[in-house]
């Protein structure tokens, strides 16, 4: 019982840390991305875009899914983050792990297919588009999108229903993408 406190009191103290306000810290150094929202938008070139989704869950993996634009050059990252874990026959903690699921050089077609899909959510037209959590211990979605001048913040909160904005964009994404 006092272990499942305790699991229970660190799965908590991680979700406060890594709350928004830390959230540069996160995509730096747990992800190794260049967190977006900590890149002045207005140095941006006008053939830039950028867009991070973070899918996340207080108890099983999380996802990262990256979509990035500069010129010509289009590419695309899927990564799993699994959670730090106590090992229960030593009491030792055992770090996150991070696998890089896909990587890949996306055509102007495939893009044109992620654009499409933006489009039909409306995304640039949500720039901050922020749920309230209904529970404490679920999951949800995080997302950062930057280009010129525009820095798109995004959350569904925690334990949003399926049928929710960023829960369906996520879904529509993984399928374009074969993730």
């Amino acid at each position: 019982m006092e272990r499942k406190i305790l699991n229970i009191i660190c799965i908590l103290f991680f979700a406060v840390y890594y709350s928004q306000e830390n959230s540069c810290e996160y995509i730096s150094k747990r992800l190794q991305e260049k967190p977006l929202e900590c890149i002045d938008k207005n140095t941006l070139k006008s053939s830039e875009e950028y867009y991070q989704i973070i899918k996340w869950s207080a108890f099983k993996a999380d996802y990262f899914l990256a979509v990035y634009k500069s010129g010509i050059n289009i590419s695309l990252k899927y990564k799993r983050i699994d959670k730090s874990k106590i090992n229960p026959e030593t009491n030792e903690r055992i770090s996150h792990t991070m696998e890089t699921l896909k990587e890949k050089r996306l055509t102007k077609k495939e893009f044109a297919s992620f654009k499409t899909i933006l489009e039909k959510y409306n995304f640039w037209g949500n720039l901050k588009y922020e749920r309230e959590p209904i529970c404490d211990d679920g999951s949800g979605i995080l997302v950062y999108a930057l280009k010129k001048n525009t820095l798109a913040e995004m959350t569904n909160g925690n334990c949003a229903p399926q049928e929710e904005y960023l829960n369906k964009l996520f879904n529509d994404l993984k399928i374009l993408f074969g993730l």
